[in-house]
């Protein structure tokens, strides 16, 4: 019986973390790297049965006019992550997936990320149905060409302007309105990631959101996924200084420490450190990094967090956090801890972890979102546990109670 081949059709398919997670998972396919970072290769979950990584085809959309092969280069010198030795070992494979990367759209995503474009991006000129239309035509053709059994779409898009408005618009909560807005030509409404979201979830395939851009983060995609049986998962991925957090502020609360200021500064380089530099693309990022500490120790708790483009860093973000805390007889003390990280080596693992978990719950049946896969990420939809521990309990409860009922 021939093994099952899962499409993994990728936003932002040249990007950092893009090209970092496709060389990695060529050059383990090779035995020329370890699979250190994948929580999927953890026990119990490497008992799932999940799909190989050399089953999985790749494809997706990007904005620049650039190789993928090049963009593994760009990563290369910028942060020394991948090795020569490396690329040139896998520049066949990253050629092969380079002929099934197609230009995206950037609809609503600001100016900033219009920017990066170089070139004319046509899908930004079609009316919201076509450009809907044209999206389920690449992904068909693309499970066709490969006889795909199943196809996981995941955003690792630049972030997208923050707008509150598209919280509010009748389409957000409701999915007759959204299929309005879409055959009306409501552009103001729906974002590019939202977009995506909808043309992937319509046709039954997942939908992943590494970013903190709002994709299907809506009551009306839920309820599309529902209806068409297939399941998502978002948002924004949990990789540094927020991941620090969910670690130490239950640590407060156990020992009845009040936290009277959390402060955390940020800085990074690359494209996604020129991105966050814009004050409304910004708000988004900081938006979901707020949340963990608000969620753990509640509103009452003082939060600073500050994001600065350097872009002599590279890809090498460091974060430092300063924590006033009170202890017994109201004294007061401080915490502080530097983070420093390649931003892409932290996060492509974990976007290959939950195509893998994604694809799986397809296979179970499961449809709308996966609380369970809450632990990847600042800002889990419809979770409302922010402990890394706890989250992460929730995840091998999921794999135990898989593996008792196959047993």
């Amino acid at each position: 019986m021939a093994n099952r081949k899962l499409g993994c059709w990728i936003l932002g398919a040249k990007g950092g973390v893009s090209t970092t997670m496709l060389v990695g998972v060529n050059a383990i396919r090779k035995g020329l790297a370890s699979a250190a970072g994948l929580v999927s290769e953890n026990a119990p979950f490497n008992q799932l049965g999940l799909i190989p990584l050399e089953d999985i085809v790749w494809g997706g959309y990007e904005i620049r006019n650039i190789s993928l092969y090049d963009s593994a280069l760009e990563v290369e010198a910028q942060t020394g992550t991948l090795g020569y030795a490396t690329l040139n070992a896998v520049k066949t494979e990253l050629d092969s997936i380079n002929t099934e990367i197609k230009d995206g759209l950037t609809l609503n995503c600001g100016q900033v990320v219009d920017d990066l474009a170089d070139h004319e991006l046509q899908k930004n000129h079609l009316p919201l149905a076509e450009a809907v239309q044209t999206i389920q035509q690449d992904l068909q053709d693309f499970v066709e060409r490969h006889h795909l059994d199943h196809l996981v779409m995941l955003n690792l898009a630049s972030t997208e302007a923050f707008q509150p408005h598209l919280f509010e618009v009748p389409s957000y909560h409701s999915l007759e309105e959204l299929h309005r807005v879409i055959q009306t030509d409501q552009r103001e409404n729906i974002a590019a990631s939202s977009l995506y979201a909808y043309a992937a979830l319509d046709l039954g395939y997942g939908y992943v959101n590494f970013t903190p851009s709002i994709g299907s983060d809506t009551p009306a995609l839920d309820q599309l996924a529902r209806e068409r049986n297939t399941n998502h998962m978002g948002k924004d991925g949990k990789t540094g200084e927020t991941l620090m957090k969910s670690v130490l502020a239950p640590m407060f609360v156990m020992r009845n420490m009040p936290v009277l200021s959390w402060a955390g500064f940020n800085i990074l380089g690359d494209r996604d450190g020129q991105i966050l530099n814009d004050p409304i693309n910004k708000q988004s990022k900081l938006k979901s990094k707020d949340q963990t500490i608000h969620e753990i120790l509640g509103e009452q708790t003082y939060t600073k967090t500050m994001i600065e483009y350097v872009p002599s860093l590279d890809d090498w973000k460091t974060a430092w956090d300063h924590i006033h805390f009170k202890g017994f007889l109201d004294t007061k003390m401080i915490l502080q801890f530097i983070w420093q990280g390649c931003d892409s080596i932290l996060a492509a693992p974990l976007a290959l972890d939950l195509i893998r978990f994604t694809d799986f719950a397809k296979q179970q049946g499961e449809a709308g979102l996966q609380p369970h896969l809450a632990c990847f990420f600042k800002s889990p939809q419809g979770v409302e546990e922010f402990s890394l521990h706890h989250q992460y309990q929730l995840l091998v409860d999921y794999a135990k109670a898989k593996l008792k009922i196959r047993d």
